[in-house]
């Protein structure tokens, strides 16, 4: 099925970090207290939720390696930032 809509950044960024933590989105979602479908639309944007996003970010900056995190630190900070503020 064709998207509508690209996914965001932060989406992006969610995805990656899903990637390299070895997490499902509905393992994800489980950590967070959320359904799995509250993370679908985190990472597609149609759920803009400032309080979901971070309780998503938390998680996955637990489960990744430091130094793949490092890595990924700054685009996060200015992801969030210019998505969700500080």
């Amino acid at each position: 099925m064709k998207r509508d809509e690209e996914i965001r950044q932060e989406g992006v960024l969610i995805k990656i970090l899903l990637a390299r933590s070895d997490m499902t989105m509905k393992e994800l979602g489980a950590r967070i207290g959320k359904s799995e479908a509250t993370v679908s639309d985190v990472i597609s944007g149609k759920n803009r939720s400032r309080k979901t996003y971070h309780l998503i970010m938390n998680i996955l900056r637990e489960r990744c390696a430091e130094p793949e995190l490092a890595a990924y630190e700054s685009l996060i900070s200015n992801v969030s930032d210019a998505c969700y503020g500080k």
